[in-house]
């Protein structure tokens, strides 16, 4: 019960600094680099204008088609609401990167998982993004979710989410393979083993009566 409310805690307040800094780059600035381009084509796809492409972007539709799906129904369309789901994709990572280690390595005390989950979801590359909309932070959460699935054996989840996270971004192919990797190598594991045990001979057993 402890641990959980330390996350809860841990996770309430990760939530209200990313909003604060959240606001403080909006106020600051509409447009950072090249995310014109990303800004302009999602705006298009939360107004269902599917057939407009600008040719200058070389990734997938993936974060226009998962950001329309959320944000058209309400007609948030605007520079904020298109950024905010960076934000909400961070707390997503933080959420999932806990529970990920959480599974893993549950030995570990909970305060080492909540720091270890604040130095990765932080990292600069990557948090630097949760304010902007670039593909960099929804493109790790779906990555995440398809660990998260894989590590609990949901793979038809798993394979969604490897999916959409190739959708997000095609680099992410590499991941869908180690996942895919990892996999086949717990099942070969688990079928040499159960192999190896159907071949051995039971042992006798011995007991007083035999002496």
């Amino acid at each position: 019960m402890r641990d959980q409310t330390n996350f809860f805690l841990f996770l309430a307040v990760y939530s209200i600094v990313t909003f604060l800094l959240f606001h403080l780059v909006y106020n600051t600035s509409k447009q950072v680099i090249d995310e014109e381009f990303h800004l302009r084509q999602g705006e298009h796809y939360c107004r269902g204008r599917f057939h407009i492409w600008d040719e200058k972007i070389t990734t997938f539709p993936g974060l226009y088609l998962i950001s329309g799906s959320f944000l058209s129904p309400f007609k948030a369309c605007s520079v904020y609401f298109l950024r905010l789901t960076s934000a909400v994709a961070s707390i997503a990572n933080a959420y999932l990167i806990y529970i990920i280690r959480k599974a893993v390595i549950p030995r570990r005390s909970d305060a080492y998982l909540l720091l270890e989950s604040i130095s990765l979801a932080t990292l600069p590359p990557l948090y630097f993004f949760s304010h902007l909309y670039y593909t960099d932070v929804l493109s790790v959460t779906m990555v995440l979710m398809m660990v998260y699935f894989s590590v609990r054996e949901m793979h038809n989840w798993g394979a969604l989410a490897g999916f959409l996270a190739i959708l997000m971004r095609q680099t992410n192919v590499v991941w869908v393979g180690f996942v895919y990797g990892s996999q086949l190598v717990n099942m070969t594991m688990s079928v040499c083993l159960a192999e190896r045990s159907a071949k051995q001979k039971p042992q006798p057993k011995f007991g007083f009566m035999d002496l």
